[in-house]
C-alpha cells in the first residue's frame, strides 16, 4: 500500500500535467526516504507553480513539507514530505544530473 504523501504527490503531478513522472523505491538505499519522485516541468514558472501546488495539497491533508530547496531559476526544486523526496526538474537539468540513472545503478549494485 502506498503512503499518503506519495499518493497525494503523484496525483498532484499527474493532474497538473508534469511530464515524465517517475516513482523510485529507495527504501533499500537510504534510511531517510522510501521514495524519490522525479518529474519534469517545461519552464521556470511551471516549476515554481508545481512545487507550490504540491505544498498546498499536502497542507490540505495536514502533511508538513519538512524541507524545500532550490529556486525555479536553477531548474531543480526538491521537496521532502514524510519519507518521500520530490525532485522537480526542467528537462536540461534532469538530463544533466541523471538522478534516476544514478539511483538505478546504485540499487542494482545493492540488489546483487
Amino acid at each position: 500500500m502506498e503512503n499518503k504523501e506519495l499518493q497525494i504527490i503523484l496525483k498532484t503531478l499527474d493532474e497538473h500535467k508534469a511530464e515524465d513522472i517517475k516513482d523510485i523505491d529507495v527504501s533499500n538505499l537510504t534510511p531517510f526516504a522510501t521514495h524519490y519522485v522525479l518529474a519534469t516541468c517545461s519552464n521556470h514558472r511551471l516549476l515554481s507553480a508545481m512545487a507550490g501546488l504540491i505544498e498546498d495539497e499536502l497542507e490540505k491533508n495536514k502533511i508538513t513539507v519538512t524541507a524545500k530547496e532550490g529556486i525555479p531559476e536553477s531548474g531543480w526544486i526538491i521537496l521532502a514530505a514524510g519519507d518521500v523526496i520530490v525532485h522537480l526538474f526542467m528537462d536540461p537539468i534532469r538530463q544533466e544530473i541523471n538522478l534516476e540513472g544514478l539511483v538505478e545503478h546504485t540499487l542494482s549494485k545493492i540488489n546483487k
